[in-house]
C-alpha cells in the first residue's frame, strides 16, 4: 500500500498511475476530494483493476494530518518503513 500526496495532478498523478499499473493499492492523499475522485476515475478508466482510495489530506493543517492518520490506521495493514 502506498500513500501519494498531491495525487490528483502532476508528479503525484503520474506516480499514482504507475503504481496502480503495477498492481499496488494506492491512497490518493489530496486537499480537494472532488479533484482526487476525478483523478481516480481517470486512472480507473485506463486500468479497471486499479485499487485506489481517495482521502483528504492537507499537509498545512495539522488537524487534517491527524484525521488522515486516524482514519487510515484502522483500515490499512501494518505500516512498514
Amino acid at each position: 500500500m502506498f500513500v501519494v500526496t498531491g495525487a490528483n495532478s502532476g508528479l503525484g498523478l503520474a506516480t499514482t498511475r504507475a503504481l496502480a499499473l503495477k498492481g499496488a493499492t494506492v491512497i490518493l492523499a489530496v486537499r480537494d476530494e472532488a479533484k482526487g475522485h476525478r483523478a481516480a476515475a481517470e486512472i480507473t478508466a485506463q486500468h479497471p483493476d486499479a485499487r485506489l482510495e481517495v482521502r483528504r489530506l492537507d499537509l498545512s493543517d495539522l488537524d487534517s494530518v491527524r484525521d488522515f492518520a486516524t482514519t487510515c490506521a484502522p483500515t490499512t495493514p501494518a505500516w512498514t518503513y
